[in-house]
């Protein structure tokens, strides 16, 4: 009876150091577009863009009014500088008690593009028909290990056009300024 025991004990060390082995060397890596956007994130060395809210350009552009003046919205955004592209590295500054930011932004790569974000806010992405629905709001666990910069992931998939995006602070949202960047994941 001792014999099958030790037999079973030493049957069961066996298979959990050959598993424990195992998990040991398995390693993960976040993905290259991650580690872009995390290099970008954490840069002192960003565009800084002060937004302005958008009534101070036009009285009525006030929800649910914008969404019917996207394109006037958008040509007044750039007119003032107040536009972002993708592959830079942005620091926005928003004002205290402003919860909802509008930008403007020329999408140059038909495909998913991701916005990464230092802080927690909801964008959406809009053009002059329709508010464009994410694909993702996910972050892989590789990626929240490896770079903790990355607070908001968001996927689109957008055409080449121009998009007026709005950032909406949330509850969790840190502070009045944040960083942001958009990148598209290179074909390998």
């Amino acid at each position: 009876m001792r014999a099958i025991q030790f037999k079973a004990s030493l049957f069961v060390a066996i298979i959990v150091s050959i598993s424990c082995e195992k998990f040991r060397t398995e390693e993960y890596h976040m993905k290259d577009v991650d580690i872009r956007a995390c290099a970008y994130l954490t840069d002192s060395l960003s565009d800084t863009i002060h937004v302005i809210p958008l009534t101070y350009f036009d009285t009525n552009w006030v929800t649910p009014h914008i969404y019917d003046k996207v394109a006037e919205i958008i040509d007044t955004l750039e007119a003032h500088n107040i536009k972002i592209e993708p592959s830079v590295g942005y620091t926005i500054i928003t004002e205290e008690d402003v919860d909802t930011n509008y930008i403007a932004y020329r999408n140059t790569h038909a495909g998913e593009v991701i916005f990464f974000i230092n802080d927690y806010l909801n964008v959406n992405v809009i053009s002059e028909d329709s508010i464009v629905g994410e694909k993702s709001c996910s972050i892989s666990l590789e990626t929240v290990a490896g770079c903790p910069e990355i607070k908001t992931r968001l996927v689109y998939v957008l055409e080449e056009d121009e998009y007026m995006l709005e950032f909406i602070k949330t509850d969790q949202t840190l502070s009045d300024t944040f960083n942001t960047v958009i990148l598209w994941e290179e074909a390998r």
